[in-house]
């Protein structure tokens, strides 16, 4: 019973380290099919070269957004009914700013108004 419950214990570190890794690597993926319009390849490809060019930003955007849900779901879970679209509008503006449309959209802007 005792190994059972090690190996058990073992297994689920295993799975969270590993949700975690796999969280980290397709959290943009959800905002390039809705922002950019790619289809789910081109999402997915797209998520995986921005986390392999950003490593560090998208770990710490990933903490930001975990710990800002955890202290809605501390509320009673009613306080998630505000910090969900709040992370959700803080993972759009990362991703936009993080895959270069807003510098480049800002920047185009500019150019025209000149």
């Amino acid at each position: 019973m005792i190994i059972y419950l090690v190996v058990l214990g073992i297994a689920g570190q295993i799975h969270s380290i590993l949700s975690t890794i796999v969280g980290i690597v397709f959290i943009f993926g959800l905002p390039l099919l809705v922002i950019k319009g790619y289809d789910g390849i081109d999402a997915v490809k797209e998520t995986f070269e921005i986390v392999k060019e950003n490593p560090v930003e998208a770990i710490i955007i990933y903490v930001i957004i975990a710990v800002l849900n955890v202290i809605g779901a501390i509320a009673l879970l009613i306080g998630l009914l505000i910090t969900a679209p709040l992370s959700q509008i803080f993972l759009a503006g990362a991703t936009m700013d993080i895959s270069g449309e807003m510098h480049q959209s800002s920047e185009s802007y500019v150019t025209e108004a000149a």
